[in-house]
């Protein structure tokens, strides 16, 4: 007799592709926001770059690099990038930055959040805070403010 022989089969799977990062504008403005907003509480380090512990600049810095933006850790170098907006045209994610009538004067740099706020490594009392931009700007000059996407 022959013996009997069982024919051997075989299943392929196949994976579904992985999705596509979402590279519009929106997504990468609500990756800046919330990057910059997970560090409020975080302390006011002069010229620091660390998650939780950086001063202004630096805070904007390493938002902007979440989504491949990369700026300098200099407030008044950050305000040559990006498009100039208007007060009354903010949006979220653009960036507001005060001083003098010059860009050389700027000596701090925030991030609108919406509705009127703004995230920033204010100073060593109060660390990274959330602050309203209307009530902040009555005692520091907004010198421009710019969108980077």
């Amino acid at each position: 007799p022959k013996p009997e022989t069982s024919k051997k089969t075989t299943t392929t799977t196949t994976a579904a592709p992985a999705p596509k990062p979402d590279y519009s504008s929106g997504s990468k403005i609500d990756t800046v926001v919330s990057y910059a907003k997970s560090m409020v509480g975080g302390a006011y380090v002069w010229g620091g770059s660390q998650f939780g512990a950086t001063d202004c600049s630096g805070l904007v810095m390493l938002s902007f690099a979440q989504v491949g933006i990369n700026l300098p850790h200099y407030a008044a170098s950050q305000a040559l990038y990006g498009t100039t907006v208007s007060y009354n045209n903010m949006k979220k994610g653009d960036v507001i930055f005060f001083g003098g009538a010059s860009i050389s004067s700027i000596y701090h740099v925030a991030i609108y959040i919406g509705d009127g706020k703004m995230v920033h490594a204010q100073n060593t009392d109060t660390g990274i805070v959330i602050s309203n931009v209307e009530y902040f700007s009555r005692y520091n000059n907004i010198t421009i403010i710019k969108r980077l996407i």
